[in-house]
């Protein structure tokens, strides 16, 4: 019995640690990342990180609306701006972090998925917000 008591005093004694950890997880979300899913049907290159066909991995959302999301494929740069942060298409990833997930489909396009939506997704199905999908801006060295 006093162990048990030792242990909840214990505890007791943490929980204000505890709760000054909370102000992280309240502010995570509001760090912004991109899960971005290879269905293009080659391998692409995204922040240092080589992405296979059929594959995801989490990158920086462009700190600034506006700012370029650059992926390099088969020798071409595509460059995609984005415009606005669409609400719809808004989620978390499981680090609670404020998570966008795009599909880069073989026409090169970036598309929205809202996040109910599982990879790979029938993008043709999906709803997309204005502004999507994204198509590569001028300045990319191959189009389309």
């Amino acid at each position: 019995m006093i162990r048990l008591c030792l242990r909840l005093l214990a505890l007791a004694a943490l929980l204000p640690a505890l709760s000054g950890c909370s102000l992280f997880f309240d502010e995570a979300p509001g760090i912004p990342v991109v899960r971005l899913y290879n269905n293009s049907g080659r391998p692409v290159l995204v922040d240092n990180d080589r992405i296979k066909a059929g594959r995801s991995a989490t990158v920086a959302f462009p700190e600034k609306v506006g700012e370029p999301l650059i992926v390099f494929a088969n020798g071409c740069l595509y460059t995609y701006v984005f415009d606005t942060r669409p609400g719809e298409l808004r989620g978390a990833d499981w680090m609670m972090r404020l998570a966008y997930r795009l599909p880069l489909e073989p026409d090169n396009r970036l598309y929205g998925l809202p996040g109910g939506e599982d990879f790979p997704a029938n993008v043709s199905k999906v709803p997309q917000p204005a502004g999507f999908p994204l198509a590569p801006r001028e300045g990319s060295t191959c189009q389309g």
